[in-house]
């Protein structure tokens, strides 16, 4: 179960039972998380999802969190494109391998227990709010405006797989640049990343990100508008990797 107080939802915690809802023990917090879903398929194998945010004004990035030894431990997923501001409002899986998630943009669904996740095409015009699944391949979505869908297909062909990076890179484009510049960072594995802008004196500029992002491709823009001409530096900063990328302001 989940439990959360204030707006919007912080201090955010999942409670477990074992002894039909008499006794509850807390073994997840997170405090600038909103918890929106919870799904068990079992005793120890389950989903959490909700959205991560910087401050109560800031918009939500979607988090999605997966426990194989029922909730003492909790491990991120990768989640589309996590850096996109997109909670996930709800989650399901119909075993091990096959589910569906719900995020404020559109469905997912994911062949692997959650490694990869693949958008769904919807005929919906609503919001869609939450979802269940019955089956590998039946799903139920309910949204705004009294929006019902119902999906059913077969496995007979896979979602496109997409190529992962294997490690490390970051590179900015254009450089030099007027007055913004795209900063793409390649990650081999998932963590919290930080991204912040010297110059050329060592003084900090401004902070671009500091925050999780999952293994995979992301992109940072860069605004130069407010600062002079010159010679910049952006330190990208990871739990087990490092690098700094030379940038250089022409106005």
């Amino acid at each position: 179960v989940l439990t959360r107080s204030g707006y919007p939802y912080t201090g955010c915690a999942i409670r477990r039972t074992t002894d039909g809802g008499v006794n509850w023990e807390t073994q997840f917090v997170a405090s600038d998380t909103a918890l929106l879903a919870c799904h068990f398929l079992d005793a120890m194998n389950g989903w959490v999802g909700g959205g991560w945010s910087e401050c109560d004004e800031c918009p939500y990035y979607n988090v999605l969190l997966h426990t194989t030894d029922g909730g003492a431990t909790w491990q991120p997923q990768t989640f589309g494109e996590v850096d996109e501001e997109r909670a996930v409002l709800d989650v399901a899986f119909a075993d091990l391998q096959y589910g569906w998630a719900l995020r404020e943009d559109g469905v997912f669904v994911t062949s692997d227990g959650g490694i990869n996740w693949y958008p769904q095409e919807t005929p919906a015009t609503q919001r869609l709010y939450a979802l269940a699944v019955n089956e590998p391949h039946s799903v139920w979505a309910v949204g705004g405006n009294g929006a019902i869908l119902h999906w059913e297909g077969t496995n007979s062909a896979e979602p496109p797989r997409t190529l992962l990076p294997q490690q490390f890179a970051f590179t900015a484009f254009p450089n030099p640049f007027n007055p913004t510049t795209t900063l793409e960072f390649s990650l081999p594995t998932s963590g919290l990343v930080q991204m912040k802008v010297y110059d050329v004196t060592g003084r900090l500029a401004t902070t671009l990100t500091n925050r999780f992002f999952p293994q995979g491709q992301h992109h940072i823009t860069f605004d130069g508008s407010s600062l002079p001409s010159g010679i910049y530096f952006a330190r990208l900063q990871g739990n087990s990797f490092g690098k700094t990328q030379k940038l250089v302001l022409l106005k």
